[in-house]
């Protein structure tokens, strides 16, 4: 998983064992509206997967 510290759980990212990568936004509060925090976090995920070939 892969998440901000300054938004905890907030940006969920996963990857099954078939290569799909899966992001959950969980911010419900404020229906799942992207703070600076979640935008780094997805960025991180992103450029995670786009440099590993298993995905």
């Amino acid at each position: 998983m892969i998440s901000s510290s300054s938004t905890p759980d907030h940006v969920l990212a996963e990857l099954s064992a078939g290569g799909i990568g899966l992001i959950t936004l969980n911010r419900p509060k404020a229906l799942n509206a992207l703070s600076l925090g979640m935008i780094r976090a997805l960025t991180a995920a992103l450029n995670a997967w786009r440099d590993d070939p298993a995905v």
